[in-house]
């Protein structure tokens, strides 16, 4: 049975084709694109679809301004006898109380007011594409410092031999072609690219490092790993606690000497085309609520 919940607010169903970041996205998120495919189909669930496209409400409405409005109108909507799903990239979550509700994220959830949240791949339907490029460094950096792991890893790194790493005190969410472009050249230019937390636990940089052919090296104090149950994260990206972003070097020095690199960019690969695209995606939350 198709269930969604009803009566929602056309304005908490606004959806945006083209967004800001990342630059080369110009097609619908992963919420609009589910949205769009449930209510399209006959969709059997054991769960209530709420389907607020959060991101766009978010961002529309000075990213949590309204969260209050958003919280009444689905305090008056949910029942205590019945479960919910939803699908959030935003990060943060949805930014209210979701009582009963299995919250898919993209982008990671500052408080899931005791749901359960599944990780999803922070990802776009469009991905980043750059030409194999002869490898400089042995792992880069540029962005914004969004999060003091950003400038702990800027700070211990930066003199390291064979790290380009710069970090930006501000950069418009709006990128120029030749901005992304320089981006698109130091992460591929890299056998390793750093990918530290930003304002939420996780980031599109994660993804777009493999589509370049640069391993992840994912510096986080908080871990957004989707698909455990399918995919082996140590083989496929470093996973540093900030604690331990000094030892990166000789662990990335040790991969490239015994050989490991080519075995993890290949799998990371491999991975990226079965698992980190929306079609898979989609039918994996698909099957969760068909069986939670």
């Amino acid at each position: 049975m198709n269930r969604i919940l009803k009566n929602t607010p056309k304005e908490y169903l606004v959806q945006k084709i083209n967004h800001s970041y990342p630059p080369y996205n110009k097609s619908e998120n992963f919420e609009s694109y589910f949205y769009n495919y449930f209510i399209s189909n006959e969709i059997k669930s054991n769960l209530t679809y709420i389907p607020i496209q959060w991101t766009e409400f978010h961002s529309q409405n000075g990213f949590g301004e309204k969260k209050e409005e958003i919280q009444n109108f689905i305090d008056t909507k949910i029942q205590k006898d019945m479960r919910y799903f939803t699908i959030v990239q935003y990060a943060g979550g949805p930014l209210i109380k979701l009582k009963n509700c299995i919250i898919f994220s993209q982008g990671g959830v500052f408080d899931n007011y005791n749901s359960t949240v599944v990780p999803l791949p922070l990802i776009t339907k469009e991905r980043v594409v750059h030409g194999n490029k002869k490898k400089i460094y042995k792992a880069s950096y540029i962005g914004r410092e969004t999060h003091p792991i950003r400038k702990k890893m800027e700070n211990q790194l930066s003199n390291t031999k064979g790290f380009s790493i710069v970090n930006l005190e501000s950069m418009n969410a709006e990128f120029s072609d030749s901005e992304f472009n320089n981006f698109k050249e130091i992460v591929s230019s890299a056998y390793f690219s750093l990918c530290p937390r930003g304002y939420g636990p996780t980031s599109f940089r994660l993804y777009e490092s493999i589509s370049l052919g640069s391993i992840p090296v994912y510096i986080s104090d908080d871990f957004l790993l989707p698909f455990k149950e399918l995919i082996d994260w140590d083989k496929i990206a470093l996973l540093i606690r900030p604690r331990e972003i000094k030892k990166i070097d000789k662990i990335i020095s040790n991969l490239l000497e015994n050989g490991s690199y080519k075995e993890m960019l290949s799998y990371g690969i491999e991975c990226q085309k079965k698992y980190f695209n929306f079609d898979f995606m989609k039918d994996y939350v698909l099957e969760k609520i068909s069986t939670l």
